[in-house]
């Protein structure tokens, strides 16, 4: 699956509900917008449906821009957070340095991921030092694809 976040993607959103699937492809400047859903099923798989929506996004930049698109600055609203230094949204590095009980102190390091609405969060680390680093977050991104999984389904039910 391709990085949704990339500027190959840029104005491109990943829809997958119980009922459909499909890319949402958004383009707006000011006052001027235009969105078109590309769906799975109607064009003959994801990969395809992909291809499609970034051509149709290709073309309908330069009728709401009027150029091409080496002009490119993101909204807030298609930014990655700059507080997101793994990549992955939910998805975090962290670092707590915690007391030995003879006075010394070692440094806690896990990928914690996190899903769930506020106030209801659910957190799940996953120990560095235990998994490595590289499956520590792969744990993490698992377990928030689940977490947002979770969350989707409890809406739709």
């Amino acid at each position: 699956m391709p990085r949704l976040n990339s500027y190959k993607n840029r104005f491109i959103t990943r829809l997958d509900y119980r009922h459909g699937h499909g890319w949402w492809v958004r383009v707006d400047e000011n006052v001027a917008r235009k969105c078109k859903l590309f769906s799975d099923l109607k064009n003959g798989g994801k990969g395809q449906a992909l291809r499609l929506a970034r051509l149709w996004r290709d073309k309908t930049e330069v009728e709401v821009f009027g150029h091409d698109k080496k002009h490119y600055h993101p909204s807030a609203s298609h930014r990655r957070d700059s507080r997101c230094k793994t990549g992955v949204v939910g998805v975090s590095l962290f670092k707590r340095k915690r007391p030995y009980a003879n006075g010394g102190y070692f440094w806690d390091v896990s990928y914690r991921a996190v899903s769930g609405k506020k106030g209801s969060q659910q957190i799940d680390s996953f120990s560095v030092k235990k998994y490595g680093k590289r499956m520590a977050f792969q744990l993490a991104c698992h377990a928030r694809q689940k977490g947002v999984q979770e969350i989707r389904w409890k809406k739709t039910a």
